[in-house]
């Protein structure tokens, strides 16, 4: 009996501000020493993050046991991405992140020792859009795709092969199991109309605000009538409310817009092939980096220079 293919596809950058907040909280009282500078703040910070992570990849290893797996960082800024070129507002509302840039570097190089390799985010995009990409285009060479994420842009991709493991809001070390009904369940509409829904309502946290006026309840109700934004615009004359009707024509270019903000690209030029996601773990090689992680922190993490 052979094994079935499974690919795990891990939103690095996710998972390392989820740590990296963590190390904070817990860590509050080392880091606030007298004395302490900003660089030795970064170093320890950096040091802590990446030995949660690690241990969080190493767990989810060994929980799911896929074939394959690939990490996904991101430090873009959001103003560099093509999002922000058709919409300012873009992620403008967020907080600055505080962990150093220098420090995706030394977690590429603890996940490498665990046999899962990770590769960057072309320019102009985000993480989510060569997570997409893999995604998409790696699906038809595997039995299930697991994607895990606390990014409920994703669920755009949730289907029957691919399901999201969310770590939010659950107890600690155990996943949210995503899956097309409870996408339906959690926001009322399927995994194929989560963009129209967006491009309805739109999204607080992404700087973008929908078809003014239309709120979730209608959006629902209108990808229950309509299958999705396009037929929703060519079918006004069907939509027993008068004033909705006009709120959808008023605001057909923000819906428009909205779309392709929420949309994740699914057809960037990858550069690497399914097998290349083959994990290879070196138990050996990763004992040695924990081990040897406080220099390796220091060596990766560069003091800025100062004007």
């Amino acid at each position: 009996m052979t094994q079935d293919k499974t690919l795990l596809v891990i939103d690095g950058s996710h998972l390392a501000y989820k740590c990296y907040f963590a190390v904070l909280q817990f860590k509050r009282k080392r880091f606030s020493r007298p004395g302490t500078t900003q660089t030795e703040i970064d170093y320890l910070a950096a040091e802590e993050t990446c030995r949660m992570l690690g241990g969080l990849v190493q767990r989810l290893l060994e929980r799911y046991k896929p074939t394959n797996a690939v990490i996904i960082f991101d430090d873009n800024r959001a103003t560099d991405t093509f999002r922000y070129k058709l919409h300012a507002g873009y992620k403008q509302n967020r907080k600055k992140k505080l962990l150093h840039r220098d420090a995706f570097t030394l977690f590429k190089t603890v996940v490498k020792s665990l046999g899962v390799n990770s590769w960057t985010v072309p320019e102009g995009y985000e993480a989510d859009d060569l997570i997409g990409s893999i995604v998409t285009q790696f699906k038809p060479h595997f039995d299930s795709v697991l994607l895990h994420s606390g990014d409920k842009d994703f669920m755009q991709l949730v289907s029957r092969k691919v399901t999201m493991l969310n770590p939010n809001n659950v107890k600690i070390g155990r996943e949210a199991v995503i899956t097309p009904d409870v996408v339906k369940a959690e926001m009322g509409v399927w995994p194929n109309q989560v963009v129209d829904y967006k491009a309805l309502v739109g999204d607080s946290s992404d700087g973008y605000k929908g078809v003014d006026r239309i709120g979730e309840k209608s959006a629902v109700e209108l990808l229950e009538q309509f299958k999705d934004l396009d037929e929703i615009m060519s079918g006004l004359d069907q939509i027993k409310s008068k004033a909705v009707r006009n709120r959808l024509r008023l605001g057909y270019d923000d819906a428009m817009l909205c779309r392709t903000l929420a949309k994740i690209v699914t057809d960037l030029e990858l550069g690497f092939e399914p097998q290349d996601t083959k994990i290879t773990p070196n138990p050996r090689l990763y004992q040695l980096k924990m081990r040897d992680l406080r220099r390796m922190t220091r060596r990766y993490l560069t003091e800025e220079e100062t004007a």
